[in-house]
């Protein structure tokens, strides 16, 4: 970040020579288009001050974390153990098919693998889709450890948010809101000047297109 004038600007710091190299190539961006940008999303994502208000104060209430923790690893473990029941009948197929060849190598004994092919190439698909669905399950479950940490780590601000909301006029504290972007933001990712994307405490996300300045 630095300043010009009594302006705040902010900048990647990728954006600053590196050995004369560039790293990164965004533009730098003023604090008076972030807080026009906050303000714009806010808009948008919670109309409604009051339901800004109870969702702020349901957040707040952390116990549906471990609720939603358990019901996730409930979940994740059910799909390794059918995993694991998968891939174990996959390897009790082979061990058939290894005594079969056995036998024939043995006796003369002859056999046909279609049927056991069919099964193997079944527990294959099988064994696929249990894999991406536990993968997808972790992914779901990464994202949310995350969310919560972040909620967690901003509850002070939240709290502090709340209290002014419930105290004081409405209209005075959405005037305030650029300075509570922690209670609401949990990031914000810049595409550019004028194109960003905010990620809210309650999980959702709004893409926000700035008006070009002339």
């Amino acid at each position: 970040m630095s300043r010009r004038g009594q302006n705040q600007v902010w900048s990647c710091s990728g954006a600053r020579l590196n050995n004369g190299v560039r790293l990164c190539g965004a533009e730098s961006i003023s604090q008076v288009s972030l807080d026009l940008m906050f303000l714009n999303a806010v808009e948008i994502r919670f109309p409604n001050r009051h339901d800004l208000l109870a969702q702020l104060e349901t957040t707040q209430n952390l116990d549906f974390v471990e609720r939603d923790r358990s019901i996730l690893r409930k979940q994740l473990s059910i799909i390794e153990d059918e995993l694991d029941s998968a891939k174990n009948a996959m390897d009790e197929l082979q061990g058939q098919v290894e005594v079969l060849k056995m036998r024939h190598e043995l006796f003369g004994e002859s056999f046909d693998e279609t049927e056991i092919t069919e099964k193997m190439q079944e527990q294959v698909s099988l064994i696929s889709q249990l894999e991406a669905e536990k993968a997808d399950m972790e992914a779901v479950l990464d994202k949310k450890e995350k969310h919560w940490a972040s909620l967690e780590k901003d509850y002070a601000i939240r709290e502090e948010l709340i209290y002014l909301m419930k105290t004081s006029d409405m209209d005075k504290v959405w005037l305030c809101l650029p300075r509570y972007v922690k209670a609401l933001a949990l990031s914000i990712t810049v595409h550019d000047k004028n194109n960003f994307t905010i990620h809210w405490f309650d999980g959702t996300e709004t893409d926000i297109t700035l008006k070009k300045e002339r």
